[in-house]
């Protein structure tokens, strides 16, 4: 906290040399509001016991949000002249469908992990984010994120054959 700390204060003393004020105010608000929150989350995470079932709740919460928003923009696009250039117009909150993709690949794996340490209602959410996720990454066909599926589908069951002492490193 101290870097960060430090980091907010020069993006506050910077703000009297900025030639666009509006924008460095917006800037260090931007800056401010990621700290308050690291600050609240680190203060509240810390008085968990294990705080990996929150997390892994935000997560997925957030997850099912972003999907949705996909899913919304997905349904408003032409039909009859889609194309794999239309799903660039799909990127829910983010700047480009290829963030929006990345983004859903780094939520589905908390997805999945909800869905088997979870009972009953958090489990069908869990199981619901991550096939809202997983057909948002398949429609939008961004190949970077379905490579990273398939390097992470093999170094999984690697590590699970390593884990289960089928082969020996």
């Amino acid at each position: 906290f101290l870097f960060y700390t430090g980091y907010l204060i020069i993006a506050a003393l910077s703000l009297f040399m900025a030639i666009n004020t509006s924008e460095a105010v917006w800037e260090w608000l931007k800056i401010f509001v990621f700290f308050m929150f690291l600050l609240v989350s680190s203060l509240y995470l810390s008085t968990e016991p294990n705080p990996f079932p929150v997390i892994t709740k935000a997560i997925t919460v957030f997850s099912i949000i972003i999907s949705v928003i996909g899913i919304y923009q997905f349904v408003r696009l032409d039909f009859y002249n889609l194309s794999r250039h239309f799903t660039y117009l799909i990127t829910a909150s983010f700047f480009n469908r290829n963030l929006y993709c990345q983004m859903l690949f780094l939520t589905f794996p908390f997805s999945v992990f909800g869905f088997f340490i979870f009972n009953k209602t958090w489990r069908i959410v869990c199981l619901i984010a991550s096939q809202l996720a997983l057909s948002q990454i398949i429609m939008l066909i961004t190949r970077g994120v379905w490579l990273a599926f398939i390097v992470a589908a093999l170094s999984a069951f690697i590590l699970l054959l390593i884990y289960h002492k089928r082969i020996s490193i």
